[in-house]
């Protein structure tokens, strides 16, 4: 297969063409795996992928995460495979949710949030997979985001990427949808202090191309060691340099 890659975005982002995923050789899938870690995201049109291919295709990254940590959260299963977590707007009956589905709507509101997939696991997660099978018609929304982290830490000044350096993050799930739904009295009393956390260096060196990146989100509920209030606004402001280097729905 030849491989075609078209750059979206100046400092990352690609489009790859010219590839069957579900069937890629050896040789290939080094090929895609190589422009994935180079441009952080990519983007693949047509690929015929299904359920079961899709999580045969992620195997060949690694061990896959399962969906558990969602359920647990109020989210049933609609789909077969745990490792597939269900992001539409159908319920486990294949009804359209409606604002009644009260905990369906928090982990909504959660998503529009900046976060990393898996951030409040004790692992890191290194790879996501987002295979769309229906989308809303055009101009109606359904849009993803994603940010260019390592270069967001190129942009900061030295001295903070000293002050940085050595940081650990605490994060949990409960931190993101207390945030996502602030002003609503259930969410507003949840202590999210009471969940376990887990850590993760904010300034962290991506291991397949050396390059730095700022890794925080809004699941990173405070810095260990520093005092809440001053973690959070430490947070704050680096969310606030990871938002200058956005790209909307590439």
């Amino acid at each position: 297969m030849a491989i075609k890659i078209k750059e979206l975005a100046p400092t990352f982002g690609a489009e790859i063409s010219g590839v069957d995923l579900t069937s890629l050789t050896d040789l290939e899938f080094q090929e895609v795996k190589a422009a994935m870690e180079k441009y952080g995201v990519c983007v693949f049109r047509g690929t015929n992928l299904d359920d079961k291919s899709q999580i045969d295709f992620g195997r060949r990254f690694g061990t896959l995460d399962t969906a558990t940590a969602h359920h647990k959260a109020g989210v049933p299963a609609r789909l077969q495979y745990p490792e597939l977590f269900d992001i539409s707007n159908l319920n486990v009956r294949g009804e359209i949710c409606t604002e009644t589905d009260v905990k369906r709507l928090a982990i909504a509101k959660a998503n529009t949030l900046w976060h990393s997939d898996g951030h409040y696991n004790p692992l890191r997660t290194s790879w996501s997979m987002l295979r769309a099978v229906e989308l809303p018609p055009p101009g109606t929304g359904g849009h993803t985001e994603f940010i260019d982290c390592r270069t967001a830490y190129d942009d900061l000044p030295e001295q903070k990427k000293a002050e940085i350096k050595d940081l650990v993050g605490m994060n949990n799930m409960a931190h993101r949808v207390k945030v996502a739904n602030k002003g609503d009295q259930f969410y507003d009393n949840m202590d999210a202090m009471s969940f376990p956390f887990a850590k993760h260096k904010i300034s962290l060196v991506h291991q397949s191309t050396g390059r730095p990146t700022i890794y925080l989100c809004a699941y990173t509920h405070h810095i260990e060691g520093m005092p809440v209030d001053q973690g959070q606004e430490l947070c704050t402001e680096l969310l606030e340099a990871n938002s200058r280097r956005s790209t909307e729905g590439i």
